[in-house]
């Protein structure tokens, strides 16, 4: 019986977070300029790569999530590696990131300010 109220708290804790984790991925969406925060809270993917956006911001909305800082040379082949799925948040400067990014795999999301890709 001990065991239960650990398991019931996090219950209550994975079912009761959503609208703030909602709220927080909306917010970070206007401030960003895409709906990938909002789609990944939505996905929950168990593992990301995180390029060009800080890594925290997305730990914030997938606390049991594995959230990796891109290694900028080697981003695509980390992605695949970790089998993660890839968030670029896109600087208007960064074309040919974005680039990399559609050419690393199979673009799940994708608006003018992010794009996130399942690795080949």
């Amino acid at each position: 019986m001990r065991a239960a109220l650990p398991v019931a708290f996090l219950f209550c804790l994975a079912a009761c977070a959503p609208a703030d984790v909602r709220a927080r991925a909306a917010a970070d969406d206007r401030r960003y300029g895409t709906t990938a925060f909002t789609w990944l809270v939505e996905h929950e993917p168990s593992a990301v790569v995180a390029w060009h956006v800080p890594v925290d911001a997305v730990r914030d909305l997938l606390p049991a999530g594995r959230i990796e800082a891109a290694i900028p040379t080697k981003v695509c082949a980390q992605a695949a590696r970790s089998h993660a799925l890839l968030l670029l948040v896109e600087p208007r400067t960064a074309t040919q990131d974005r680039d990399e990014a559609e050419n690393c795999g199979f673009a799940l999301e994708r608006d003018a300010g992010a794009i996130v890709v399942a690795p080949r």
